[in-house]
């Protein structure tokens, strides 16, 4: 009993800490909770997606507009659970690796991915060095510091949103010296 009172006072500093939230699933012993600012983001996507689709496909019933708005937000929300799974399931991964009766004694800093050089460069660093920084690690992401603080993030999604700029760039200077 003494544990059930414990996990109610966690879960009140957690609704405390974040809001309202739901449980909606358990996956790989995960819980799935929906916060209820996420509803009002639901709503605001599939309002947005249902104005777009009516815009561009003038042809189309309110209802199929709707229907497909519906489906893009859930689509959308999919893809954040999908993405935000992954990184659940490498940190439970890692967290298993500890044996269960060294639980109690076990630290965060003995198990968590310290932040060392191969993820940290300083924001003025060429982007063949982020590149590589990527390539190399384990990390999904490098984080740019200056003097000991984290000043930004760059995403293998965010590098490769710069390479296609970078390439319609060089594409339009190599345009423009040929004529």
């Amino acid at each position: 009993m003494a544990q059930r009172g414990a996990l109610g006072r966690a879960d009140r500093e957690l609704t405390a800490l974040f809001g309202t939230s739901w449980r909606v699933a358990k996956i790989f012993g995960i819980d799935v909770r929906v916060d209820s600012s996420w509803v009002v983001i639901a709503v605001l996507i599939t309002y947005s997606m249902y104005l777009r689709f009516s815009f561009l496909y003038k042809g189309l019933s309110t209802g199929a507009a709707v229907g497909i708005a519906i489906l893009a937000a859930v689509l959308f929300f999919g893809s954040v659970l999908v993405h935000e799974l992954a990184h659940a399931l490498v940190s439970l991964r890692k967290v298993r690796r500890v044996p269960s009766d060294q639980w109690p004694t076990s630290r965060v800093r003995d198990y968590m991915v310290p932040l060392g050089g191969q993820i940290l460069v300083p924001p003025e660093a060429p982007m063949d060095q982020v590149m590589a920084k990527l390539e190399d690690g384990e990390a999904g992401r490098v984080l740019a510091a200056e003097d000991g603080e984290v000043v930004g993030i760059i995403t293998a999604s965010d590098l490769a949103r710069w390479l296609r700029r970078w390439r319609t760039l060089d594409r339009r200077a190599l345009d423009g010296r040929a004529r």
